[in-house]
Protein backbone atom coordinates (compact mmCIF):
# COMPACT_ATOMS: atom_id res chain seq x y z
CA UNK A 1 0.00 0.00 0.00
CA UNK A 2 3.07 2.66 0.79
CA UNK A 3 4.44 1.66 -2.47
CA UNK A 4 1.40 2.45 -4.14
CA UNK A 5 0.81 5.34 -2.59
CA UNK A 6 4.39 6.92 -3.17
CA UNK A 7 4.24 6.04 -7.27
CA UNK A 8 0.29 7.92 -7.18
CA UNK A 9 1.75 10.80 -5.85
CA UNK A 10 4.83 10.50 -8.46
CA UNK A 11 8.16 11.12 -7.87
CA UNK A 12 8.99 14.88 -6.92
CA UNK A 13 12.64 14.92 -6.06
CA UNK A 14 15.64 12.89 -4.76
CA UNK A 15 13.61 12.58 -0.92
CA UNK A 16 10.91 10.73 -3.23
CA UNK A 17 13.18 9.06 -5.39
CA UNK A 18 15.34 7.81 -2.11
CA UNK A 19 11.74 6.83 -0.54
CA UNK A 20 10.42 4.83 -3.69
CA UNK A 21 13.99 3.03 -3.95
CA UNK A 22 13.67 1.85 0.22
CA UNK A 23 10.16 1.11 -0.71
CA UNK A 24 10.89 -1.16 -3.60
CA UNK A 25 14.04 -2.59 -1.49
CA UNK A 26 11.71 -3.53 1.63
CA UNK A 27 9.36 -5.21 -1.22
CA UNK A 28 11.79 -7.03 -2.93
CA UNK A 29 13.29 -8.07 0.75
CA UNK A 30 9.93 -9.65 1.65
CA UNK A 31 9.29 -11.28 -1.29
CA UNK A 32 12.61 -13.24 -0.90
CA UNK A 33 11.97 -14.06 2.20
CA UNK A 34 8.43 -15.66 0.62
CA UNK A 35 10.03 -17.26 -1.25
CA UNK A 36 12.52 -18.89 1.01
CA UNK A 37 9.56 -19.85 3.29
CA UNK A 38 7.74 -21.44 0.69
CA UNK A 39 10.83 -24.24 0.04
CA UNK A 40 10.01 -26.78 1.98
CA UNK A 41 6.10 -26.56 0.73
CA UNK A 42 7.05 -27.32 -3.14
CA UNK A 43 6.42 -31.06 -2.87
CA UNK A 44 2.68 -30.14 -1.64
CA UNK A 45 0.15 -30.73 -3.74
CA UNK A 46 -3.33 -29.20 -3.36
CA UNK A 47 -5.87 -30.24 -5.84
CA UNK A 48 -7.31 -27.12 -8.41
CA UNK A 49 -11.14 -27.97 -7.11
CA UNK A 50 -9.97 -27.81 -3.68
CA UNK A 51 -8.80 -24.34 -3.85
CA UNK A 52 -11.63 -23.02 -6.26
CA UNK A 53 -14.03 -24.29 -2.97
CA UNK A 54 -12.54 -22.71 -1.01
CA UNK A 55 -12.33 -19.35 -2.88
CA UNK A 56 -15.83 -19.54 -3.34
CA UNK A 57 -16.08 -19.46 0.58
CA UNK A 58 -16.07 -23.24 1.50
CA UNK A 59 -13.86 -25.06 3.79
CA UNK A 60 -11.29 -27.72 3.93
CA UNK A 61 -12.43 -29.75 5.76
CA UNK A 62 -16.20 -29.99 3.86
CA UNK A 63 -14.42 -30.41 0.79
CA UNK A 64 -12.83 -33.33 1.78
CA UNK A 65 -15.94 -35.15 3.39
CA UNK A 66 -17.34 -34.10 0.27
CA UNK A 67 -14.85 -36.33 -1.50
CA UNK A 68 -14.43 -38.77 0.57
CA UNK A 69 -18.90 -39.40 0.46
CA UNK A 70 -18.18 -39.31 -3.70
CA UNK A 71 -15.24 -41.84 -3.32
CA UNK A 72 -17.57 -44.16 -1.68
CA UNK A 73 -20.61 -43.76 -3.88
CA UNK A 74 -18.24 -44.61 -6.76
CA UNK A 75 -16.59 -47.21 -4.95
CA UNK A 76 -19.75 -48.71 -4.29
CA UNK A 77 -21.16 -48.12 -7.74
CA UNK A 78 -17.78 -50.26 -9.42
CA UNK A 79 -18.13 -52.61 -6.30
CA UNK A 80 -21.58 -53.47 -7.76
CA UNK A 81 -20.45 -53.58 -11.54
CA UNK A 82 -17.81 -56.00 -10.71
CA UNK A 83 -20.58 -58.32 -8.62
CA UNK A 84 -22.82 -58.06 -11.74
CA UNK A 85 -19.63 -59.25 -13.96
CA UNK A 86 -18.78 -61.93 -11.59
CA UNK A 87 -22.73 -62.99 -11.44
CA UNK A 88 -22.78 -63.62 -15.36
CA UNK A 89 -19.14 -65.01 -15.68
CA UNK A 90 -20.56 -67.78 -13.26
CA UNK A 91 -24.14 -68.34 -15.14
CA UNK A 92 -22.24 -68.02 -18.49
CA UNK A 93 -19.73 -71.10 -17.10
CA UNK A 94 -23.12 -72.99 -16.12
CA UNK A 95 -24.35 -72.65 -18.80
CA UNK A 96 -21.60 -73.96 -20.76
CA UNK A 97 -20.95 -76.68 -18.15
CA UNK A 98 -24.50 -78.26 -19.05
CA UNK A 99 -24.55 -77.66 -23.13
CA UNK A 100 -20.57 -79.18 -23.15
CA UNK A 101 -20.52 -82.16 -21.19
Amino acid sequence: FELEETVRHGVAGPEQQGLLEQRLQALMAQIRQLAQQTEPLEDLKVPVHMLRYVDEGGFPDQYTAEAFKTALGDNQAAKGKVAAVDSLRKHLLNEMAECLP
